[in-house]
C-alpha cells in the first residue's frame, strides 16, 4: 500500500513539474470560448456544477490558465494547468471521471488550429476534489467524453 502511494505521488508531482515547464511559452496571451453541455452534476475543481448548457472562456495571459464557466447556476472561475500535446490531434472535449456515481473534470482537449502550432493540441490538466476520496485499483473508474464547440472567430 505505501508503495503505491509513493509511486502515485511521484507521479503526480512529475506530471505537475511536466506542466509547468510545457505551459511557459505553449500559448498566446489570447482568450478562447467554447460550449459544451454537461450530462449530469459534475465537480470541477471546488466548483459543482448541475447539469446543463455552458460556455466557457480560456484566459492565457497568464499561468495557471483560468478558465470562466458560465452555466445555469452562475460563473465560476477554474485554474488549470497546460500540457503540449503534439500527438493529440483529436476532436475538442472534456474528459469526466466517474466514480462512485460522482463526475468530475479531469481534462480539456483542445485540437483546434489556434493551438496546434507544430503539430497536435493543448491539453488542460484538472486536479481531482480535494474532498474526492484517493482513487483505489479495485474500483472502476469510467470515463466519459464531452464534445466542445470553439467559438469561430
Amino acid at each position: 500500500m505505501n508503495r503505491t502511494r509513493t509511486l502515485w505521488m511521484a507521479r503526480c508531482l512529475f506530471l505537475a513539474v511536466m506542466a509547468i515547464v510545457a505551459s511557459a511559452g505553449l500559448l498566446c496571451a489570447q482568450d478562447y470560448t467554447c460550449t459544451f453541455t454537461l450530462p449530469g452534476e459534475t465537480r470541477w475543481g471546488t466548483a459543482t456544477l448541475p447539469a446543463g448548457n455552458y460556455t466557457m472562456k480560456i484566459d492565457t495571459s497568464k499561468s495557471p490558465h483560468w478558465a470562466t464557466v458560465r452555466g445555469p447556476s452562475g460563473t465560476v472561475q477554474i485554474p488549470a494547468l497546460a500540457i503540449n500535446d503534439r500527438y493529440f490531434a483529436g476532436n475538442n472535449m472534456l474528459i469526466l471521471a466517474r466514480q462512485g456515481g460522482k463526475r468530475s473534470v479531469r481534462f480539456l482537449h483542445l485540437g483546434t488550429p489556434e493551438f496546434r502550432g507544430a503539430g497536435g493540441g493543448v491539453v488542460f490538466s484538472y486536479p481531482r476534489p480535494k474532498d474526492e476520496p484517493p482513487l483505489v485499483a479495485s474500483e472502476p473508474q469510467l470515463i466519459e467524453r464531452v464534445p466542445v464547440l470553439m467559438a469561430a472567430k
